[in-house]
């Protein structure tokens, strides 16, 4: 399957740099199967980079492959477990388990608050 990586620049070898920022899914490298997402986030990066580059990477992806290899979390759909991990990589908590790739969906606009909302009773 093809999946993609909105940027202001082309990545053709991704790598994971440490980052400050506070992510769904902490640091790494985040592709979406939905280009139109990608497009979206291309656009975020280029107006944060005040820039008019707006570049979608496409990457062959074969699940089946890397299960045979990486240890993967998947959320199949944005529910407590998901909301629970999401609130504490924004918090910026260690996440005890290791895992090399985490696939399930981000959050948009219209959850942020909530998750705002409930990253504050965990405190």
């Amino acid at each position: 399957m093809v999946v993609y990586h909105g940027s202001n620049v082309p990545v053709e070898n991704p790598i994971i740099m440490r980052s400050e920022r506070k992510l769904d899914f902490g640091e790494g490298f985040y592709t979406t199967y939905n280009r139109e997402q990608a497009v979206r986030w291309s656009q975020r990066v280029a107006d944060r980079e005040k820039t008019s580059s707006r570049i979608i990477t496409e990457y062959e992806f074969n699940l089946i492959d890397a299960e045979k290899d990486n240890t993967i979390l998947r959320f199949d759909e944005p529910d407590y477990k998901w909301l629970d991990f999401v609130c504490s990589n924004r918090l910026g908590k260690e996440i005890i388990d290791h895992y090399d790739i985490i696939i399930g969906p981000v959050a948009n606009d219209s959850v942020y608050a909530v998750i705002l909302f409930y990253a504050k009773c965990l405190r």
